[in-house]
């Protein structure tokens, strides 16, 4: 299930990635939805932010052209290297092109939109990461306030550490 997944891997993983805004509790929750832009439907999604503390957003495929999905205001830290984003801050737009399995994680308060789509189809599955109702954190931790590896990693549910 979602659920599991989100446990068991993408919440520790948002954490040791983003420890200085995802601690103990602010992604107990999370929201996951596809989205589908093609000719006929929606073609783009405007610049925004998203309802969350951290964003993952899988391509699940099909073929098309243009659809980059544009960040804005990048102050590169290391984990924006690995994702191919400037090696300098910006003020415009920095466009992240999707493959089909392409994986992306970012913060949910980073400015982002869908540029439009040209040809074809592009579908995405979003899983939104957040504290208990909704509420999303936006202050960062200090270093000494972040979760350790091992607090990350902990098992919390007896059913999602069996390993039949």
């Amino acid at each position: 299930t979602i659920t599991a997944f989100v446990d068991k891997y993408l919440r520790p993983i948002a954490q040791a990635a983003y420890p200085d805004i995802v601690g103990e509790g602010d992604a107990d929750e999370h929201y996951s939805f596809t989205v589908r832009y093609r000719r006929g439907e929606d073609l783009n999604l405007t610049r925004h932010r998203d309802a969350s503390v951290i964003t993952m957003n899988l391509c699940l495929g099909q073929e098309w052209t243009g659809g980059e999905l544009a960040f804005y205001d990048v102050l590169q830290v290391p984990q924006d290297r690995k994702l191919g984003l400037p090696t300098e801050s910006t003020e415009g737009q920095v466009p992240f092109h999707f493959r089909p399995g392409t994986v992306l994680l970012h913060k949910g308060q980073h400015e982002h939109e869908a540029m439009e789509l040209i040809t074809g189809e592009r579908s995405n599955l979003i899983i939104w990461l957040h504290g208990k109702h909704g509420v999303v954190r936006v202050a960062e931790y200090k270093p000494h306030e972040r979760t350790t590896p091992m607090q990350r990693w902990e098992c919390k549910s007896r059913a999602l550490c069996t390993t039949d």
